[in-house]
């Protein structure tokens, strides 16, 4: 059995709110991604099979490609989706510098109210993966917990700063 991945956050933020900075470029732009990285730009295009393709800049300068695949939405309460990396036309490609990671992973967000915070749990697993990759996956589930807290905290902090229920 595969380790899954799950990380869980208490948000100060409603659902609604938190739902958007998770599927409006005008929100994302302002926090996805590990820290120090920048965005360059994406739209996801929020339907099933619909696609966000999108481009950060690492802190080296380098583009840093991804996109996801939405799979399931049920706004406010779920977001399904295969996340990749990916090249400049969308095409998903291996991890650039760890060639047995998993080629995608399926992503499930839920997002739970309770007076105006909202918990929202990740879970992903490899997708359509080779033993090997699952094998690399298991190894690194701490590198991906630590990447995922710095850009929850990038989120925690733009919530904080800005007005997403415009």
């Amino acid at each position: 059995m595969i380790n899954e991945f799950r990380i869980t956050r208490v948000f100060d933020a409603g659902r609604e709110i938190l739902f958007k900075a998770w599927t409006e470029p005008d929100h994302l732009k302002y926090w996805w991604g590990p820290k120090d990285f920048r965005w360059i730009g994406g739209r996801p295009n929020l339907y099933p099979g619909g696609i966000f393709h999108y481009c950060m800049q690492a802190p080296d300068g380098a583009d840093m490609w991804g996109r996801f695949v939405y799979l399931e939405i049920k706004k406010p309460d779920r977001l399904v989706f295969l996340n990749s990396f990916s090249d400049e036309e969308g095409n998903p490609v291996k991890h650039p510098s760890m060639p047995d990671w998993p080629l995608e992973i399926l992503n499930i967000l839920t997002f739970e109210e309770n007076r105006g915070r909202t918990t929202l749990v990740m879970m992903g697993i490899p997708h359509s993966a080779t033993a090997l990759e699952c094998r690399t996956f298991e190894a690194d589930l701490e590198l991906v917990r630590q990447g995922f807290a710095s850009t929850w905290e990038r989120l925690s902090n733009y919530l904080s700063v800005s007005s997403t229920g415009t």
